[in-house]
């Protein structure tokens, strides 16, 4: 059940990458303010998606 919640967040995070991507193009000069904020977002996604990884693993 873990693995499985952790694959449909892994999945959220994925969608939510591309669309982030997909604005920041559309959004031209505001791009680089939306790029820094999701560059942060990301950082965190990422830690937290480890961490998630190591209380699956123990």
């Amino acid at each position: 059940m873990a693995k499985q919640a952790e694959s449909a967040v892994s999945d959220l995070g994925d969608a939510f990458s591309k669309l982030a991507t997909e604005v920041q193009s559309a959004a031209g000069a505001a791009g680089s303010a939306a790029s820094k904020g999701f560059d942060a977002f990301r950082d965190e996604w990422r830690r937290a998606r480890e961490d998630r990884q190591k209380l699956l693993d123990e």
